[in-house]
């Protein structure tokens, strides 16, 4: 008995406490929340300290879990409009996730955060510059006006309350690559988007990554009291944004 509750504490300790080599921890003690589900914890403890390295191939052959895109944007300002319209946020996916919460500036509605059959509308439903998008100006208008895309499908602010998750999962299991645009426009300390390949390296102060969705992936904001705002971004790409892509890819890989 008294082995069987030693083997029961190692794997406790084991489940709450990590070295986070892959996630820019290294060589120190580190605690997960006791609130997070054990999916959560099983799937830290077997991705966390993994690097990804890319093998030289060209774009059109790569299916790599991320991409920095070499473009700026006024980050700072636009996290000062997510914050600013909060109250308007809407739960997103409770059946996967704590602390999830959206809001669509470009698609079918404010709420409408997720695919139009969630919410009850067919797919070829019109997507329209929301009324969220009308208190966003500079937001809006970087997206309208300098972001290189042909045409939005649903363009989100996306936040993930302090001591929030979203459960490990594929958006696309058939679908590889199937690539999303993730843009962090703050990424506070012990918050981890940690994929099956490794952590995404989002920067605190802003930064722009082409994500690839297929691989299983989960978000960890393991912050004592800071929330993370990010955006995800779906569309129609142009040949602009499809040479930003090429350019960015060369830039990692040569």
């Amino acid at each position: 008995q008294l082995e069987k509750h030693r083997r029961l504490e190692r794997q406790t300790q084991r489940n709450n406490t990590s070295t986070l080599q892959g996630c820019g921890h290294t060589d120190m003690s580190y605690h997960l929340g006791n609130h997070f589900p054990q999916s959560i914890k099983d799937f830290f403890w077997e991705h966390r300290d993994k690097t990804h390295t890319e093998e030289k191939t060209s774009w059109k052959e790569s299916k790599q879990p991320w991409l920095k895109l070499l473009i700026e944007a006024p980050f700072e300002e636009m996290l000062a409009e997510a914050k600013a319209i909060e109250q308007h946020f809407v739960k997103h996916r409770t059946n996967q996730s704590q602390g999830w919460l959206s809001i669509c500036l470009h698609g079918i509605a404010n709420e409408a955060t997720s695919i139009p059959e969630d919410h009850g509308y067919d797919n070829d439903t019109a997507r329209v510059w929301t009324e969220a998008s009308k208190l966003c100006p500079v937001t809006t208008n970087y997206f309208k006006n300098v972001f290189p895309m042909e045409k939005y499908d649903r363009l989100r602010f996306m936040l993930v309350k302090s001591g929030g998750y979203i459960q490990p999962h594929s958006d696309t299991p058939g679908t590889n690559p199937n690539y999303a645009i993730n843009i962090s426009l703050n990424n506070p300390d012990e918050c981890f988007l940690l994929t099956e390949k490794g952590n995404v390296p989002f920067e605190q102060k802003g930064s722009v990554f082409l994500f690839n969705n297929h691989y299983k992936h989960c978000v960890i904001n393991n912050s004592k009291n800071s929330d993370r705002y990010h955006m995800i971004v779906h569309g129609k790409w142009n040949d602009e944004f499809e040479e930003l892509v090429h350019k960015s890819h060369e830039a990692q890989n040569n």
